[in-house]
């Protein structure tokens, strides 16, 4: 192997461990139980979601369960169902909001 190659291959190895690092840490970061900000006047039961650190979550609303696997990007978190869907949200702080099918968002805050 040629020091050309060595080279390219420990900058390879260097940026795919950067990655990794940079996902471990959005993952402990982030993970935790988000509570639906639901207006008073609402007679909506409070949705919930719980992000957990090695990328699996469960998203709870009145007596259904979603299990989903999740992702972060800088300030994008990506919901992908079993079922094929995805969530998009946008991270602010400790909110997320949360795009639904027609147009709909919520806005999750972190408990705790």
């Amino acid at each position: 192997m040629n020091l050309r190659t060595s080279n390219r291959s420990m900058l390879l190895l260097i940026c795919f461990v950067c990655a990794f690092a940079l996902s471990c840490d959005s993952h402990e970061r982030l993970a935790g139980t988000y509570e639906a900000r639901v207006p008073e006047s609402s007679t909506q039961d409070g949705a919930y979601f719980e992000l957990k650190e090695g990328g699996a979550g469960l998203w709870v609303s009145g007596d259904q369960e979603v299990e989903f696997k999740w992702e972060a990007r800088n300030a994008e978190l990506r919901l992908n169902t079993r079922g094929g869907g995805v969530l998009v949200g946008r991270i602010k702080g400790d909110l997320i909001e949360i795009k639904l099918p027609g147009a709909k968002v919520m806005v999750f805050k972190k408990k705790g």
